[in-house]
């Protein structure tokens, strides 16, 4: 049974708060997968896909080795998505959303999801700090690790 609500919000930083949550309650990634369009009065409208939706598209010329953990697609369409339409009324920007939760074809796992933004920039200022790459390892599995966070623990050197 799909899982569909929809919201308002008036600001588009409390969109991006409000996806990263539904990202990491749902232990997925939503990637926009073609642009946005104008509608006819004046809105914008983009959809959000599921990371896993769709098929894998072969980039270049085969001169690095695919994944050992493969594809992260699974060949078919996974129905949650999130769709967004932006209205312009009295100078005032209203994101409409609408969010379909459930999640079909795949597993929720955790080794398929990427690093978000300030995990990335928590290790890079670490790493310009002079910490080395074990030491910041080993910080993060000594570290309490909320279930938000339960990405860092499969975090590798590479």
């Amino acid at each position: 049974r799909l899982i569909k609500f929809e919201l308002n919000i008036s600001i588009s930083t409390d969109f991006e708060a409000w996806k990263h949550d539904m990202e990491q309650k749902t232990v997925s990634m939503y990637v926009l997968d073609s642009a946005e369009r104008d509608l006819s009065d004046g809105s914008t409208k983009k959809h959000l896909f599921c990371h896993r939706s769709w098929n894998y598209r072969k980039k270049g010329k085969d001169l690095r080795m695919t994944k050992s953990l493969g594809t992260n697609k699974i060949n078919r369409a996974c129905p949650s998505k999130i769709e967004i339409t932006t209205f312009e009324c009295d100078g005032v920007s209203t994101i409409k959303v609408k969010f379909w939760k459930t999640h079909c074809g795949h597993a929720h796992d955790i080794g398929r999801i990427r690093l978000d933004k300030e995990t990335k920039s928590m290790i890079a200022s670490k790493l310009q700090q002079g910490v080395t790459w074990d030491h910041i390892l080993d910080d993060i599995r000594d570290g309490t690790v909320s279930e938000s966070q339960q990405r860092l623990l499969l975090l590798e050197r590479r």
